[in-house]
Parts: structure tokens; C-alpha cells; sequence
């Protein structure tokens, strides 16, 4: 079954890279820069709960443990309009920019939910998946 629901997500990054409407929301210029946009056709509501799908686009190469590396990295998150925090449901790394080129690594385990600090990136993408649900 765990299996079965690994290859949904994969599949559902895979068909989103290719045809999700990406736009800018917001940059990160320290080391390891990147650009954060976000597909507005996939916010889905739930009560005070917002999933939408999100993209990292990096300047250089990030390497994980594993050695390999990757340009973009693809996530499913999950806010909490109200208590002000935020849950990964899936993440996929890719070897390319914009979710292009080879799947570097995956995970499909959600990562247990976690305060959104103040002026960071993650309230940024909050504040915008809030907002356009």
C-alpha cells in the first residue's frame, strides 16, 4: 500500500512539473540562493488548512547526503491559516531547474508540522496560500 501511494506522489510531481503554471513568490539571496514560486491551481482548502504545491529553483547545485545533486526541488505543503504553521506532505529533488531532468530523491512521509517564523520564507509562501485560497 505505502508503495502504491510512493508512486502516486511520484507520478503527481512528474505530470505537475510538466504542466504547472509556476509564478515568482519570493527569493532567497544568502548562500544557495533560490527562487520559491508556487502553482495557484493547486491550493486546495480544508477548514483552516491550505495544500499547495511548490517549487525551489537553486542558482548552484545543492548536494544531499547521498552526494548526488540537485537544481529544483518540488514539495507539497500544508499551512495552518490560523495557527500559523506548516507541514511538508512530499518533497522530490531534481536534477535540472524548474522540476526538469532526473529525479535525484524523493519523500513522501510527512514531516510533522512546524512553527512558521516570522520574515522567513515559509511565511512568505503562508501568507500567499492563505490568501489565495
Amino acid at each position: 500500500m505505502k508503495q502504491q501511494l510512493a508512486l502516486a506522489a511520484i507520478l503527481t510531481v512528474l505530470s505537475t512539473s510538466a504542466v504547472a503554471d509556476w509564478i515568482p513568490v519570493a527569493i532567497h539571496d544568502e548562500p544557495g540562493s533560490f527562487t520559491v514560486y508556487a502553482d495557484p491551481a493547486t491550493i486546495r482548502r480544508s477548514g483552516h488548512l491550505v495544500t499547495i504545491w511548490e517549487l525551489n529553483n537553486y542558482t548552484v547545485p545543492q548536494v544531499i547526503a547521498t552526494g548526488a545533486s540537485f537544481l529544483s526541488g518540488e514539495a507539497q505543503a500544508e499551512y495552518d491559516c490560523i495557527e500559523q504553521r506548516a507541514n511538508i506532505l512530499f518533497q522530490a529533488q531534481f536534477s535540472q531547474a524548474m522540476g526538469a531532468g532526473n529525479l535525484v530523491s524523493r519523500r513522501s512521509n510527512p514531516a510533522g508540522w512546524f512553527p512558521v517564523p516570522p520574515g522567513s520564507i515559509a511565511e512568505i509562501m503562508l501568507k500567499f496560500a492563505c490568501r489565495n485560497r
